[in-house]
């Protein structure tokens, strides 16, 4: 069952310079049962097929730039969460694709430490020995998930977050068509709402302000204030209730 003509699902992105993402629903097919050759073959009952959609997302982070009297402010964002409210419907935890891998084992390189005494030869007096170490560093190869997944079946929410060990400040970067997992239906009618959301100020980083305090001397803490006063008024409402919304029948 496809998301028909005649109610698509519909996209709002409120800051599509920061976060833009949009969802794909493919049926998904059921395997052909009939009989192969000339073989007769007694019907056996079986239970109807349970509809399923292959459920992808497209999803681009980026910075955005907001203007307004007085200056404009660049941020992007540190962690979002997308949750989907199904109805009808749900998406099996064995059949979620987009998820952080466990990992059973990890590939450590130990630290080795190595200790030699020997008598130095020169420019040491005579009987003093001195002891040399070699090390060599201990190294944790490892892959750190930007994206994790929690919630239920029928509530699903993935979590996008800028890991520390990262160079980047804010979530950069774009998936396309990205498999997020099998939406089994489950009764009609099935329908889905998915919302991109921050928790707070602290999920948003701000990288750059102009014109904000343009003709002041004023010091570092009231710079900062101007700053987030600029924020508080201008940027937080149009982050909630949310930042971008996906919502429709299938």
């Amino acid at each position: 069952m496809n998301p028909s003509p005649s109610s698509p699902l519909r996209t709002e992105n409120r800051l599509p310079d920061c976060v833009f993402f949009k969802l794909h629903c493919t049926p998904v097919q059921s395997p052909n049962g009939s009989a192969l050759g000339f073989q007769i073959v007694e019907p056996v009952p079986t239970t109807p097929a349970i509809e399923q959609l292959d459920l992808k997302l497209t999803i681009r982070f980026g910075k955005q730039t907001i203007k307004a009297p007085g200056g404009t402010i660049e941020f992007g964002l540190k962690r979002g969460e997308l949750a989907l409210q199904l109805e009808n419907g749900k998406i099996p935890l064995e059949k979620v694709a987009l998820k952080a891998e466990f990992a059973k084992a990890l590939e450590v390189e130990e630290q080795l430490e190595k200790g030699r005494e020997s008598e130095a030869a020169i420019a040491v007096a005579a009987g003093v020995k001195t002891k040399d170490t070699d090390k060599v560093a201990r190294k944790i190869k490892q892959v750190v998930p930007q994206v994790t997944n929690r919630g239920t079946e029928e509530q699903p929410i993935w979590e996008f977050q800028v890991q520390a060990s990262q160079e980047r400040l804010i979530l950069l970067g774009q998936l396309t068509e990205e498999a997020i997992g099998i939406l089994e239906i489950t009764g009609t009618p099935c329908s889905l709402v998915a919302t991109f959301c921050i928790q707070n100020q602290s999920d948003i980083y701000l990288l750059d302000s102009t014109g904000l305090i343009a003709g002041r001397n004023l010091s570092h803490n009231k710079t900062a204030w101007a700053t987030r006063e600029f924020f508080l008024r201008f940027i937080a409402p149009q982050l909630q209730p949310h930042l971008s919304r996906v919502e429709g029948a299938l």
